[in-house]
């Protein structure tokens, strides 16, 4: 008999999204609760979900990706728990065969699925764990090229079954240990959109505990595209503070490298909107101009990082 799981799905402005993620989850075997973790949504709240069997939502304003996910999984009455993003939907089984391989694999914390587009195409579902030469390598001229061509030890390939050991893994749709989360302290609440995974994932293995993906459970991914969609330097500036915390707590002294590489490239980028911000004026093209301002100021605010966007080691 396989072990009853309890989903977490934070959520905010969720919408029809947060529908279809629970329709999903209404149809799926194993799943025993259903906590909807709401950091104050603005379009109208999720209090509607209420109603549904199983589902529990919780209202957090104000609270970050993070905090919630720790809070539900606090929350939750089964070993097995389901971190479930309100934009992924999960295949009938799938709950049900990650929460198997926790099960059976006492040292494995966490195990996520074989993502897919809502195509059907395939979508990246393990990976390394971002280190610092690898951060550093993509930031330097040719250097993204050049680690994209490195061996990807470590990472296995897709494939139509099976469970295979990683090192990282997309938290979207992945069923973790409650005990082994907590024990952790699960997500460092400084993160605010990106990096919180990987370092969720270096947190786990260093203190011996096993991550895996099992390819026949499966589960669309949508995705947060829009998100840079909506802001571009606003988001820009976010993934460069969390990529600072990240490598200032990993690496408390070598990070500094990184930031010095980084200050030269950021100051080029600098000059070369303002320069554009000014071509822009000059043709009247006050939305250009506008937008080149930002990401001046953008990238000059970056190529010094506040230490108030950095966590000590």
């Amino acid at each position: 008999m396989s072990p009853v799981v309890s989903a977490v799905i934070p959520t905010l402005d969720g919408g029809a999204r947060l529908e279809r993620c629970l329709d999903a989850l209404a149809a799926a075997r194993a799943v025993d609760e259903i906590l909807v973790l709401d950091g104050g949504s603005t379009e109208g709240g999720p209090e509607w979900a209420n109603g549904r069997e199983r589902v529990r939502v919780l209202a957090l304003p104000g609270t970050s990706v993070q905090a919630r996910i720790n809070r539900g999984v606090a929350e939750a009455r089964n070993d097995a728990v389901l971190l479930l993003d309100d934009d992924a939907f999960v295949d009938s089984e799938t709950p049900a065969l990650l929460a198997e391989v926790v099960a059976e694999r006492p040292r494995v914390a966490v195990v996520g699925a074989g993502l897919r587009w809502q195509d059907g195409s395939a979508q990246r579902s393990v990976g390394r764990y971002r280190t610092l030469w690898n951060e550093t390598l993509t930031i330097l001229p040719a250097g993204r090229w050049a680690a994209g061509r490195l061996p990807r030890r470590q990472v296995p390939s897709r494939r139509a079954a099976g469970v295979d050991p990683v090192t990282w893994l997309p938290l979207c749709c992945a069923v973790a240990r409650r005990s082994a989360f907590l024990e952790a302290g699960g997500f460092d609440e400084r993160y605010s959109f990106y990096y919180d995974d990987h370092d969720f994932c270096r947190t786990m293995i260093r203190r011996g505990w096993e991550l895996a993906v099992r390819w026949e459970a499966g589960a669309v991914h949508v995705g947060g595209a829009a998100t840079s969609v909506r802001d571009p330097p606003g988001w820009f500036g976010r993934y460069q503070d969390n990529r600072f915390r990240y490598l200032r707590k990993w690496y408390p002294r070598a990070w500094r490298c990184f930031a010095a590489i980084w200050a030269a490239r950021a100051w080029v980028h600098a000059c070369v909107w303002g320069f554009r911000a000014v071509v822009c004026r000059l043709r009247s093209d006050g939305d250009g101009a506008r937008v080149a301002r930002e990401w001046a100021r953008v990238f000059r605010r970056t190529a010094y990082p506040r230490r108030a966007a950095c966590v000590d080691g």
